[in-house]
């Protein structure tokens, strides 16, 4: 007397990727679940998979059971799910990001963006695109540094752009699975005109416009200030003298 059914289910018939799994003998209801990791063949936002199953009588003292030949069928549709990106920032020459730490950033400085993202699709492979706003669009080939996420790993993101006019940008970012799948995240910067040095006055010390100031660079204007003052008022002391 049989002890108990096995039931195989084949998840890709009729490639044969099949999942034996056992129920109690006389049973006539069973539940297994599955995910797929991706839509195949790649290339397609979705495609239909043949899930077949059947049942096989196990016996005592056997290893394997006897076909009956017993057969259920199903198909469904596994569609495509596109890339996350996980975080986007974008920061200027020293660090600081736009729009958090500083309002804005001066022109001819380098901007910096790096990215995050995530595919639940594992064996996927991405791409990525990042539009600066300024008529400039560059493709991941031309990133500073790109990794995809195929293999269940983060994909990475740095790449460096300079604006030559001022002006308020849209900078959108891109990935895209090789399904077709894609996710988008945009900010908005402000670059402004930077004051080049001559002409005396405070452009010749640096930076002119506040966001660009740091700590160090106020105190460092303080003491200059301070110790002019001082020198002036020690030669205006030896002309009266």
């Amino acid at each position: 007397k049989p002890v108990s059914n096995q039931i195989v289910v084949d998840w890709d018939w009729p490639e044969n990727e099949t999942e034996p799994f056992i129920i109690p003998y006389g049973e006539r209801s069973f539940s297994i679940e599955r995910t797929y990791l991706d839509d195949e063949p790649s290339g397609t936002p979705q495609d239909e998979q043949v899930i077949i199953a059947y049942d096989a009588e196990v016996w005592p003292n056997l290893d394997i059971g006897h076909i009956l030949g017993k057969r259920a069928g199903a198909t469904v549709t596994v569609r495509n799910v596109a890339p996350v990106i996980e975080s986007l920032s974008i920061t200027d020459s020293a660090g600081l990001e736009l729009g958090i730490d500083v309002l804005t950033a001066p022109t001819g400085g380098q901007i910096r963006l790096e990215a995050l993202f995530t595919d639940p699709g594992i064996p996927d492979t991405q791409t990525a695109t990042i539009n600066w706003g300024d008529g400039t669009v560059e493709p991941s080939t031309s990133f500073d540094q790109f990794s995809d996420a195929n293999g269940g790993f983060t994909g990475r993101v740095q790449h460096s752009h300079i604006y030559t006019n001022a002006g308020i940008y849209d900078v959108v970012f891109a990935v895209e699975d090789d399904d077709g799948g894609q996710s988008l995240s945009a900010r908005q910067i402000e670059i402004v005109a930077a004051r080049g040095g001559g002409g005396g006055g405070l452009c010749s010390l640096g930076p002119t416009t506040a966001s660009a100031w740091q700590a160090g660079d106020l105190w460092l204007l303080l003491a200059f200030i301070t110790s002019m003052g001082l020198w002036r008022m020690h030669r205006r002391q030896d002309a009266v003298t």
